[in-house]
């Protein structure tokens, strides 16, 4: 590492505008600050530092270029100065909305802000661009449900029960969202469904004892008083 650093500094003094090998310098003082255990917090801070100037440069030689943006934004939002990450974020997608780092990021900002509804435009935006992207249904999901938008989780989680009829995570919520549409709309045929999900959560998961209370209140909802004695 430290035959690399000194590379890397006698290029960028030749070279002290490319941003690729000005961002290589970053990675190597990236990587002592968080592996080497010993460093004093004098010294770390003294890293952080330079990361940050480095990181900023980076940008700035290449102000059009999502890639530094984005490691800018990392930067400012793991050191919390949130507030001048999230137009970086804002910036790249601008510039390349498939980046979906930036859009999970900016949804994750602003979850914990308990801004969920901007959170669900980020993550909608990842699902149109990335359909795949890792985790992407269950972010929509855990979102929908919490802003009681329980009509738009329902398509998500039966396409995870198609590939995973057993998912326990996906039963519960599904078994739980037709009773509260059951609730609010006193429809019958609603409340057959909640049974019919919460009796096949159980049969999956018996052990579950604190969902039958949940079943049996579904069946006497539903008329279906022999099955719920």
């Amino acid at each position: 590492l430290t035959q690399a650093e000194a590379i890397y500094k006698d290029i960028i003094r030749l070279d002290n505008k490319n941003p690729w090998y000005i961002n290589r310098l970053v990675s190597i003082y990236d990587y002592k600050y968080k592996n080497i255990e010993t460093m004093p917090p004098s010294e770390k801070e003294t890293y952080r530092k330079k990361i940050e100037e480095l990181t900023r440069k980076a940008k700035n030689s290449d102000p059009q270029n999502p890639l530094f943006i984005l490691n800018l934004a990392f930067f400012l939002h793991k050191d919390q100065q949130i507030n001048e990450a999230i137009p970086l974020y804002e910036k790249v997608l601008e510039i390349d909305p498939r980046m979906s780092e930036a859009a999970f990021n900016l949804a994750d900002i602003y979850r914990k802000k308990n801004q969920v509804n901007r959170a669900i435009e980020y993550y909608e935006l990842i699902k149109q661009t990335n359909p795949n992207q890792k985790n992407i249904d269950r972010a929509l999901i855990s979102s929908y449900i919490q802003t009681q938008q329980y009509k738009k989780a329902l398509p998500l989680l039966n396409s995870i029960l198609e590939k995973e009829p057993g998912n326990f995570e996906a039963l519960k919520n599904i078994s739980a969202i037709y009773s509260q549409l059951a609730t609010d709309s006193f429809n019958l045929n609603t409340w057959n469904t909640a049974a019919h999900y919460y009796k096949k959560t159980l049969d999956y998961y018996p052990k579950e004892t604190d969902l039958y209370e949940f079943y049996i209140q579904a069946l006497y909802n539903s008329h279906q008083f022999d099955r719920a004695q």
